[in-house]
């Protein structure tokens, strides 16, 4: 019996869990502009349950923000190993009463402790309590990283079964640019598995898949994607470790439309040339961590004469190109030369180059952001690509109504998506989340489509629901429909007495370490990250 507890531990060596359980997100995945560092790992929606000690080492770092990883534990073993745990309900009793002692003193909920030497662990002890801290939905989030501090895929040392092989739907092939045809235009092509496409000239692949671990519920990227051509045989992609630097190309390695997310096969945004021309058979493989592989083929045909393969969309822009269908036989446009007009079926086809920074099309504007400084004007917004552009150049479709922005690229090019600034206020930095359009930055921005932002602005106050005092806690439930309230703007008093605000998913609770009378004037200020300010009395009676 002793020795099948041993087995049992050993196989569950640096498990954080006492119980294997299921995989939510794997690492790497994409993350508002950047890599997930770590895997999610399910605790079946409940909270408190326990963490323990992959192995001996101390907890150097305790981080508590409302956003983000919420309540998050760092610990540094004797291997050398990094480990975060994050999400959590609470700590270690000695670290959680050193903890909300330091929230006191401060009366900020928001902490970055370090420490050296005060909060030894050994393995398998019970360190914290899992819970949903910076966010709604209760689990484990868990990074394993290098001595270095670069994130390393855990998955491969937690002994988790997998028999489910990645699955790919698809590929996209994408020109380098207007002088490489797909199918007979320089536009990008889906290609299903076992299909034969006309290519002339150099061009990038991006591979739609999707991986499962252990269960078909949660999709996450594969481990490794190979492939293999007449002259290429290479490992393109591989989930097995990142360096945080590289975060920045987050954006725009992961590829989203309509079919879900793909993953880019080149590494430079501004020219897609993985694979030079050439005939002959593509192959690509993807395998997960236990060796579950799945091919996908298809055939290229390089040929000179161009076959057209026209496709559906009324308009598309990408790689530079704006792309027009219509049953016009003119097309009336300024700023823009055109490469390529087709006529097939009563439609009409133009392939259009930007010369200028605006270009006219019928009604439509597009517009040309580059690196450079170059700013658009419409209606109260101003708009800036800025020095953060991943690619040189994109082309842009603005439309405005009422107060709302909507904002098409040709391409994801940001490594933070845009600058968009009102001219009531400042400057602020637009992210979004195109998984399920949670809030993002400083205004509500949505993402519609593959590449649509829609922004709108944020003019109101925050706006308090509901208040309830039971003994020494105030309960207060607040919102802000359009925007987010500034965590550390929050200040509240109970008849002279400061007190601690902790969030909540309906709001905050307020609580003291000193007995609150039973009859005093509550009193709450906070904001809201464009500055709406909120002033909020009650008096309680016994």
């Amino acid at each position: 019996m002793i020795m099948l507890h041993g087995l049992i531990i050993a196989l569950l060596l640096y498990y954080p869990l006492p119980q294997k359980t299921y995989v939510t997100s794997g690492f790497m995945e994409s993350r508002m502009g950047r890599f997930h560092a770590g895997i999610d790992l399910g605790t079946n929606m409940q909270e408190g349950v326990p963490i323990i000690s992959p192995e001996n080492g101390e907890i150097y770092h305790i981080h508590i923000f409302n956003g983000g990883y919420g309540k998050a534990m760092y610990m540094r073993g004797n291997s050398g190993k990094i480990y975060v745990f994050a999400h959590l309900s609470r700590f270690r009793s000695d670290i959680n009463k050193y903890v909300l002692g330091q929230q006191f003193k401060t009366f900020q909920y928001t902490q970055n402790l370090y420490f050296k030497s005060r909060f030894l662990v050994t393995r398998n002890e019970i360190i914290a309590y899992t819970g949903s801290s910076g966010l709604k939905s209760p689990h484990l989030h868990f990074e394993m990283r290098s001595k270095s501090n670069d994130p390393i895929n855990p998955i491969p040392f937690l002994n988790i079964d997998d028999t489910i092989p990645p699955e790919i739907d698809s590929v996209m092939i994408v020109p380098s640019d207007y002088h490489s045809y797909i199918s007979g235009l320089p536009i990008p092509r889906i290609v299903r598995n076992n299909d034969s496409i006309s290519i002339k000239g150099k061009f990038g692949i991006i591979v739609f898949c999707k991986d499962y671990i252990d269960n078909f519920k949660y999709k996450t990227v594969p481990y490794e994607i190979t492939l293999i051509t007449n002259k290429i045989n290479n490992i393109v992609f591989k989930a097995n470790k990142f360096k945080y630097q590289n975060n920045r190309f987050a954006s725009w390695f992961f590829y989203r439309n309509h079919k879900g997310w793909g993953i880019r096969l080149y590494k430079n945004p501004d020219s897609p040339n993985l694979v030079s021309p050439f005939c002959g058979n593509v192959s690509i493989s993807a395998s997960d961590f236990a060796g579950n592989t799945n091919d996908f083929h298809f055939f290229v045909i390089e040929s000179c004469k161009n076959n057209i393969n026209l496709p559906d969309s009324d308009m598309i822009f990408t790689n530079g190109i704006i792309h027009i269908t219509g049953k016009y036989r003119q097309l009336n446009f300024s700023g823009a030369n055109i490469i390529k007009s087709i006529h097939s079926e009563n439609i009409y086809h133009f392939l259009l180059s930007p010369l200028s920074d605006t270009i006219c099309v019928g009604k439509d504007t597009f517009y040309r952001l580059t690196r450079k400084k170059f700013l658009i004007k419409k209606g109260k917004y101003t708009i800036s690509l800025g020095r953060n552009s991943l690619r040189e150049q994109v082309i842009m479709h603005l439309s405005l109504k009422d107060d709302s922005l909507l904002i098409k690229f040709s391409d994801t090019p940001f490594e933070k998506p845009l600058v968009i600034t009102n001219n009531k206020y400042r400057k602020k930095e637009i992210f979004y989340n195109a998984l399920n359009g949670a809030y993002m930055g400083t205004r509500k921005a949505k993402i519609r489509n593959s590449m649509i932002l829609s922004v709108k602005l944020d003019t109101l106050p925050p706006e308090v629901c509901s208040v309830k005092k039971e003994r020494d806690t105030i309960f207060v439930s607040v919102k802000d429909i359009d925007s987010k309230i500034r965590l550390n703007s929050v200040s509240a008093y109970y008849s002279s007495i400061r007190l601690l605000s902790i969030p909540t998913k309906r709001g905050f609770k307020f609580i003291s370490n000193k007995r609150l009378p039973e009859n005093g004037l509550f009193l709450l200020r906070c904001e809201d990250i464009l500055n709406n300010k909120l002033l909020y009395k009650k008096q309680f009676y016994r």
